[in-house]
């Protein structure tokens, strides 16, 4: 609208909502303006719908002031009862469990049977007594959440739960970290599922032991999960990309523990390797005159397989002579033809 230097206002005639405002706004200075009627409460007019929304918004404030102390004890108890929440370590392991079940069961029974065990005990009674702890802490009043009584039973609720993880892994975890095979993503992803699960337990520890010492309170909680998130970030950014074992190295090894009378299944099993890498890398050391075909076949064997291969001249693979030869394995065949 438009503003002046000058103006009069005859506020006593006003006969509008918020046209005495209006009026009084056109003037560019307090100097310009002059009055020729008094200001009365009568000349000002109120809007009922202004009035209303100054109401409600006033109704809102105190409403949201009476929620946020209530969203200040809801978010104080879940902060208190994530302390005792292992659901990372939990699905973790189910899902490291999963895959080793999957792919890794005859090649190391041990440590998938103890993997096993392992989600068993979580999935049981561990789940059972974190469950029942953390309804119990549902029942206290957020002005007794902290309460040295409290405080105490918090403590040892902390020792019990890390007593119960020490118990679940022992130092049969570490094995995980030679389970490894030909299939690359297979290994890869246990190895990544791992690493998780380790740093679960890692930092639930972590928690639990500055809980079993000093009691609980919302910033030790929080600081303790900034931790553990800033850790995470920088071991991705630490992580460098590994080097690949040059193939000479790993026919050495294999080598190495030929000589030392090792049978192939014995290797593989040392090597974290499937029998049938081992075979490869026997096959290549044969043709290299590095190793001797009576390093791993009997004779007698050998000879059924030369025979098989004279016979069958139209047998020109190890998977077409597997159908003419009783009693022989693939790996045997290979090797045989490597020697030939």
């Amino acid at each position: 609208g438009l503003t002046f230097d000058k103006v009069i206002v005859d506020a006593g005639s006003s006969f509008a909502p918020g046209q005495v405002y209006v009026a009084l706004s056109r003037c560019r200075t307090l100097e310009g303006l002059i009055l020729s009627s008094r200001i009365t409460p009568e000349s000002i007019i109120s809007d009922n719908k202004v009035d209303s929304f100054i109401t409600r918004q006033e109704e809102n404030m105190h409403k949201n002031i009476s929620q946020l102390s209530q969203q200040k004890a809801c978010f104080q108890h879940q902060l208190v009862k994530s302390a005792f929440n292992f659901d990372i370590i939990i699905n973790t392991q189910n899902r490291l469990t999963k895959l080793l079940q999957a792919t890794f069961s005859s090649m190391f029974p041990s440590i998938v049977s103890n993997h096993y065990d392992a989600k068993q005990r979580l999935e049981t009674t561990f789940t059972a007594v974190a469950k029942k702890w953390q309804d119990k802490i549902d029942s206290f009043d957020i002005k007794q959440l902290f309460i040295p009584q409290l405080q105490a039973r918090y403590k040892s609720a902390a020792k019990y739960f890390i007593d119960e993880l020490d118990n679940i892994y022992g130092d049969w975890l570490k094995l995980t970290e030679k389970v490894k095979s030909d299939n690359k993503i297979a290994s890869r992803r246990i190895s990544e599922i791992y690493m998780e699960l380790c740093d679960a337990i890692k930092a639930s520890r972590h928690l639990l032991q500055k809980i079993s010492t000093e009691g609980i309170d919302p910033q030790t909680i929080l600081a303790k999960r900034r931790e553990a998130q800033l850790a995470a970030t920088k071991k991705q950014t630490d992580k460098k990309p590994k080097k690949k074992r040059e193939k000479g190295q790993t026919l050495v090894e294999t080598l190495s523990l030929l000589n030392q009378g090792l049978q192939i299944e014995e290797i593989a099993r040392q090597r974290g390797l499937t029998t049938n890498t081992i075979a490869q890398h026997i096959c290549v050391l044969i043709k290299e005159k590095k190793a001797h075909l009576n390093q791993v076949i009997p004779d007698a064997k050998a000879e059924i397989v030369r025979k098989a291969i004279d016979t069958h001249p139209e047998c020109t693979s190890a998977y077409q002579l597997l159908s003419v030869v009783d009693g022989i394995t693939y790996n045997e065949i290979i090797m045989v033809m490597a020697a030939k």
